[in-house]
């Protein structure tokens, strides 16, 4: 009977954004204009009229957290007719055209949120009241877009009040203000301040001077995690070739086992795929394995087997 508490006009938006030509072809210009044009097909409305909207949306709400069906037509009468709002507004941060796109669908969910908690008591036009949540998405949108790694909104609330107050200080005191000052005038305790410095917005390039007089980048600096280690392949090489002398003490069933089972020549094995390769039982396989570093273990208790270090 109710309808929850939606993001109206969703859909309405999406057969504008939804390219109807071939994907391949469609340009950001194309659907940038359709949705232009969508959203100036819907008249503006007067003073009052928004008033008796929001008037209905907040009698419309239930407890349950559902609107009404008439709530749910003036939620979306009223978000329709302030579809521009989002676009001019992203137009005024960016100009390339996907990128408006993307910002205006930022604004979409502010404006959503403003229209759901409209207050006509308030007695304010729409688009006074929408205009700082519209706005609060879309900067958020471009700091999340910005960033190499992504921080709460709380977070980034905190980071702009540090940078209000350093600028506001700045112009007051006519200096850079000292840390003693900022707590002041924040008022944070030590950490939470050293905390929030630490999140700022502190990117370097790869191909930044380690110094300014060396050739040297910091990506140079920067170790290839998928490097095979010099020392470490050499070290590996010699191990191999120590253990593969000492397989001569078995016979070849034995050293082919062990071979296989500590992966000497290749990938380790199972039990069971050894059994395959062998046509044996598992447990026959485990019994042979067993017997074979028996024996290798008494050739090194007799001093049969050659000191590692010699070889």
């Amino acid at each position: 009977m109710y309808s929850k508490l939606p993001t109206p006009a969703t859909n309405d938006l999406a057969k504008v954004l939804t390219p109807q030509s071939n994907p391949s072809t469609e340009s950001s210009n194309d659907v940038l204009s359709a949705l232009m044009a969508k959203a100036h097909s819907y008249a503006l409305l007067e003073k009052d009229a928004e008033l008796a909207l929001g008037k209905t949306i907040q009698a419309g709400k239930l407890g349950n957290g559902q609107l009404t069906p008439a709530a749910t037509r003036a939620l979306h009468e009223l978000i329709l007719a302030n579809l521009r709002l989002c676009i001019f507004q992203a137009k005024r941060y960016r100009q390339d055209r996907e990128q408006v796109m993307e910002l205006a669908a930022a604004g979409f969910v502010g404006l959503t949120e403003a229209a759901l908690k409209f207050d006509p008591q308030r007695e304010l036009r729409f688009n006074t009241y929408a205009i700082w949540p519209i706005r609060s998405h879309m900067i958020q949108h471009l700091r999340q877009q910005n960033r190499i790694v992504h921080l709460p909104k709380h977070i980034h609330e905190e980071i702009t009040k540090l940078i209000k107050a350093e600028a506001c200080l700045v112009q007051v005191l006519g200096r850079t203000p000292t840390e003693e000052e900022l707590l002041q005038a924040l008022k944070w305790t030590n950490e939470a301040l050293c905390e929030i410095r630490s999140l700022q917005n502190f990117q370097s390039s790869l191909d930044a001077p380690v110094e300014d007089n060396e050739a040297h980048t910091l990506g140079d600096t920067l170790p290839d995690m998928n490097a095979i280690n010099p020392a470490q392949a050499a070290s590996e090489k010699i191990d191999g070739d120590f253990v593969r002398r000492q397989l001569s003490a078995l016979d070849a069933r034995e050293a082919l086992i062990i071979t296989l089972r500590f992966g000497l020549n290749g990938p380790e094995q199972t039990l069971d795929e050894i059994g395959v390769t062998l046509k044996i039982s598992r447990e026959r396989v485990r019994q042979l394995e067993e017997r074979a570093l028996l024996k290798l273990r008494s050739l090194a208790d007799s001093g049969f087997i050659e000191d590692k270090s010699a070889a």
